[in-house]
């Protein structure tokens, strides 16, 4: 049953299935937000299953009318979690983290995507040993997902994104430079979440949270030592499409020539660098370019 609180956030909210333990305070409350996922599902839920760790947790799930068997997968192969869903039409990736926030019965929280897998069995034991030397706020490397598909492209822009480091990376006030805070994969104190909403915007809500964090002094941690698997394999059309959704948000709605060529230029020459077809590099540096030109 919905609480009172709870009831404000969707129109449809509506809560499938709770067997979380409530008599237990978790150290980790685990957000997951999922739309047709029964491909990866399976693998993510392995890899948490897999998770050898001192630390409890809760998941907490929100999905958005999935039409396949998603719902199912975690009701047979997940304990002490809760499922909500919502219509599909009231989406919105700001609303919906601020509505997993509210929901976190524990200290702490880890914000997935249902696609991701967690790199090695003490991925939990380690970030929850991070959060007691005092972590409040980070993100965590992302590689390639070979259950989910991926390109060259994916392959070297998350590696550039997320790229190998034998330290933690700080973020603060004074050096914001390489930040890529990211909500497939993120970790930050349920209060400094609360108390700092994640923006209203249509995309890029967690690189503008972040920004926003570490200007109210609080630090963000990139662990590039705990790691995920996270790739969407997607097709040209989806690569300009999500592009330019996260450029109006930061660039506004004028075309942004230079940022479009700059990033053409870097890209193809990645690409064909790294062993790419002449053909195939322009194709996936020129679906990234356009982005910034609609």
């Amino acid at each position: 049953m919905l609480k009172q609180k709870e009831k404000t956030w969707f129109d449809s909210l509506r809560v499938v299935k709770d067997v979380r333990n409530l008599d237990e305070t978790p150290f980790f409350s685990i957000l997951v937000r999922m739309k047709n996922e029964e491909k990866m599902l399976p693998h993510f839920i392995k890899s948490l299953s897999a998770q050898l760790t001192s630390y409890n947790y809760e998941l907490i799930f929100l999905d958005s009318e999935s039409k396949d068997n998603s719902v199912e997968i975690v009701m047979e192969n997940c304990k002490n979690f809760i499922i909500y869903a919502i219509n599909a039409n009231e989406f919105s990736f700001s609303k919906t983290c601020n509505f997993l926030v509210e929901c976190a019965r524990a200290p702490n929280c880890i914000l997935l995507s249902a696609h991701i897998e967690m790199i090695g069995d003490d991925f939990l034991q380690r970030l929850g040993e991070e959060i007691e030397k005092g972590s409040e706020c980070g993100y965590f490397r992302q590689v390639v997902n070979h259950n989910n598909g991926y390109s060259l492209y994916d392959v070297l822009t998350l590696n550039k994104s997320f790229p190998a480091r034998k330290e933690t990376k700080i973020f603060s006030m004074a050096d914001k430079i390489g930040l890529r805070f990211s909500n497939a994969g993120s970790f930050f104190k349920t209060n400094l979440a609360i108390e700092t909403a994640f923006p209203d915007v249509a995309a890029s809500e967690d690189f503008l949270w972040a920004i926003s964090v570490i200007d109210k002094n609080h630090h963000v941690h990139y662990i590039p030592s705990l790691t995920i698997a996270h790739s969407h394999n997607e097709s040209l059309k989806d690569i300009t499409k999500r592009v330019n959704i996260n450029k109006r948000v930061l660039y506004g709605d004028k075309p942004a020539y230079k940022k479009s060529f700059i990033m053409f230029v870097v890209l193809f020459l990645m690409l064909l660098f790294s062993g790419s077809g002449l053909k195939k590099s322009c194709a996936y540096a020129s679906a990234h370019a356009k982005g910034y030109l609609k």
